[in-house]
């Protein structure tokens, strides 16, 4: 479960985007309904889904290369080194990032006791994470965990004055500069950590690219800004009230870093790290799609919503329509994903990770939903309502953990609780009580996933009810704009796994029997000519489960959700909407 931009492989957990972010639009006086302020957010919006569309297609394609040259006891170091990191890093910053976009008025006199004030901060939580390193490499029985925490530790203060500039650049809604040093960054990430795993380092690959991303930042960033925050004073008298301000974000980022990657934590002191790691491979897979959504909500709903202060029935309005849209996008994402997995999967590692394809499925399922409670944390933010938002994260950041532990708790090998299922599935599947049996690691897989999505999703509805109920939204105008939607999406889903499952084996062997022929003489199996014929069956059911899937849950929308989808054809560009609605069978959206 993710509320905020989920951590590419190796980051640390971010600060939660928070305030507003118009120093800009004040100084200049403009207000909400000025055409100027509405291009201004409009170009924002178009930037940073542009920086998050291709830092996640790198990230994507860097998890792609990373899994054929790691293990799955390299993924579970990465998740528990990256948990414990987390839990300090509520120290990072000291909440200055969200005290510089609230306070715009006042943003050129704090900037300098702001930075030195982070920098106190972050230097603070790598000598914690130095001193504890070794402690931890113990508790988790695992030597690799020093070099990697002592990396992750140190990399935050380099990082400091790029992260202090590019908050300048967020404030003053210079969104363009701002993604384009985002970018750059997180590409010299993927590129650095391919490179990291093709030379044998191993778990190293997440980490080491850190160094190289912070030298980055504070290049790309300097020379947009022409700003050295260090030669300002740093004004320690202020501390004080700059900690106070920012006492409930400092709360909300350890809820985030909870969220994001206790589990990891919580699991490895129960279960191998072979479980963390196929826990941390699904969850990395799944956020991939989540973060599209849930990165853009963050930064570009809360200045929204903060001019829409004073006007509440206009904000009523506002949330209700992206509630809905958010819902439809991220049900057909999350689970467009988790249906046509399976076939990805084998396609492009050849079943190499095939014990993470169950939990793809059910955390695909529950992480459609998760991703609406940045919708209700924007609200918060925008309110002013900060100790609502940091204790929600906080609380949810716990029941994650906890829930957890508990799916680890009952995959025990040995226990009766796993007997008992195995009877459960006896008749209604034979295939899944025989491996619940044999393969102890596919079972605390499924165990764990089932235990945080069920979690996820009953959290995830009640946070919205309560954070949305002051704007007068009413529980069932949030059921019947997110719920229906993703029960449509459910069915939807269901179908097209049954449907490969059913018919896979099939269309993949006369795929492979067509094709095979084809190959020269002798062509040994093991090569990759020889397993040419099998990666093209896949990938055939890849794309017909991809198009039996959008099908299937357009089919269902037309019927139960007609409203929701004219709606979302509002926003497709003008050239494409009649195309799109033509296809649908529906009228053209005006």
């Amino acid at each position: 479960m993710s509320t905020t931009p989920p951590n590419t492989a190796g980051d640390i957990p971010s600060d939660a985007s928070a305030g507003e972010s118009a120093s800009g639009s004040a100084a200049s006086g403009t207000k909400t309904g000025d055409p100027g302020y509405a291009k201004r957010v409009l170009h924002g919006s178009v930037w940073m889904i542009i920086n998050t569309v291709v830092t996640r297609a790198g990230s994507f394609v860097a998890q792609i290369f990373l899994a054929w040259w790691l293990t799955t006891s390299d993924f579970g170091l990465v998740g528990v080194a990256l948990a414990l990191s987390g839990f300090f890093s509520v120290l990072r910053d000291g909440g200055v990032r969200q005290i510089l976009l609230k306070q715009h008025n006042e943003h050129d006199r704090l900037l300098g006791p702001c930075f030195w004030m982070a920098m106190g901060f972050n230097v603070l939580l790598a000598v914690l994470l130095t001193l504890l390193a070794f402690p931890f490499a113990s508790l988790y029985d695992d030597p690799r965990l020093i070099p990697m925490l002592l990396i992750i530790g140190w990399s935050i203060p380099l990082g400091t004055p790029g992260g202090i500039l590019l908050t300048k650049l967020l404030a003053d809604m210079r969104y363009r500069e701002n993604a384009s040093v985002m970018t750059a960054s997180a590409m010299t990430r993927y590129v650095s950590s391919i490179a990291f795993a093709y030379a044998g380092l191993g778990a190293l690959s997440f980490v080491l690219p850190n160094i190289l991303c912070a030298l980055v930042e504070n290049a790309m960033a300097y020379r947009y800004c022409r700003h050295t925050p260090w030669r300002d004073r740093a004004d320690v008298s202020i501390w004080w009230d700059l900690f106070k301000r920012s006492r409930w974000a400092l709360v909300a980022i350890l809820g985030i870093s909870g969220i994001n990657q206790g589990a990891g934590a919580a699991i490895g002191l129960a279960a191998p790290l072979e479980i963390v790691g196929i826990y941390t491979f699904t969850f990395l897979i799944v956020v991939q799609v989540g973060s599209l959504l849930s990165t853009n909500i963050n930064q570009v709903l809360v200045p929204v919503f903060t001019r829409l202060a004073e006007d509440e029935s206009r904000k009523r309005d506002a949330v209700l329509r992206t509630l809905r849209q958010v819902s439809l996008l991220a049900t057909m994402m999350a689970l467009g994903l988790a249906a046509t997995y399976r076939p990805f999967e084998a396609m492009i590692w050849r079943e190499r990770w095939e014990v993470t394809v169950t939990p793809v499925h059910i955390v695909g399922a529950g992480y459609a939903i998760n991703v609406l409670i940045a919708i209700s944390l924007a609200v918060q933010q925008a309110r002013g309502q900060f100790r609502a938002w940091g204790l929600g994260l906080f609380l949810l950041a716990l029941g994650t953990m906890g829930s957890a532990a508990l799916g680890a708790w009952l995959a025990q090998p040995g226990l009766a609780r796993a007997d008992a299922l195995a009877l459960l599935l006896r008749e209604a599947s034979p295939a899944a009580a025989s491996r619940l049996r044999a393969d102890g690691a596919w079972w605390s897989a499924v165990s764990i996933s089932l235990c945080v999505s069920v979690f996820g999703v009953l959290s995830s509805l009640l946070h919205v009810a309560i954070a949305l109920k002051p704007l007068g939204v009413r529980r069932r105008e949030v059921i019947v704009s997110a719920v229906q939607v993703w029960m449509l999406g459910l069915i939807a889903g269901a179908a097209t796994v049954g449907a490969d499952a059913t018919l896979g084996a099939m269309i993949r062997d006369t795929t492979i029997a067509w094709l095979a022929p084809l190959l020269p003489a002798h062509t040994p199996k093991d090569s990759f000519l020889g397993h040419l014929p099998g990666m093209v069956g896949e990938g055939l059911l890849f794309a017909l489960a991809g198009v039996l899937f959008v099908a299937l849950f357009t089919a269902l929308l037309r019927l139960f959700q007609r409203a929701t989808l004219l709606e979302s054809l509002r926003v497709v560009p003008g050239r494409f909407r009649g195309i799109a609605a033509a296809v649908l069978l529906l009228p053209r959206a005006s």
